[in-house]
């Protein structure tokens, strides 16, 4: 069993929708949603698909902290990024869901990648949300649960 089954398997988590590059599931009792990156690359109206539906997933179960799993991923995509931060978040955030946690891949360059894209986003987009939301990178979903719980 990988680690991200293993994890949510413990956890009791609903799957809501999948496809080949991304799976969303939920825990309507914690209201969390979580969305794992199922390929090391996810093309851009794939990656729109995925989120769309876990702001349906989110919408539908009133879901307050969601957790984006991107240990599968080996490619960074800045376009798919600003899309997510300057888009989906911002109508997640009018959902109410203020609470995000990242899990990144185990690699340095990816990280940096990271940092680069958030710097460059809150650059290109000073009224951008960055300041409304938290966002907690964390090392497992058990990390972040256990982070909400507290």
């Amino acid at each position: 069993m990988n680690k991200f089954k293993e994890e949510i398997t413990n956890t009791k988590f609903t799957e809501f929708y999948s496809n080949n590059f991304g799976r969303c599931v939920y825990n309507k009792t914690l209201r969390i949603g979580v969305c794992e990156s199922l390929d090391q690359y996810i093309p851009v109206d794939q990656f729109m698909d995925i989120f769309l539906q876990c702001g349906e997933m989110i919408k539908n179960y009133d879901l307050k902290y969601f957790i984006f799993d991107k240990r599968a991923l080996r490619a960074f995509h800045q376009p798919s990024m600003e899309w997510y931060y300057i888009e989906w978040k911002q109508d997640m955030l009018k959902l109410g869901l203020k609470d995000h946690f990242k899990i990144l891949p185990n690699e340095d360059w990816f990280k940096k990648c990271v940092e680069a894209g958030r710097a460059e986003i809150a650059r290109d987009y000073p009224e951008s949300l960055l300041d409304q939301i938290n966002v907690t990178y964390v090392n497992s979903i058990q990390e972040a649960i256990d982070q909400i719980q507290s």
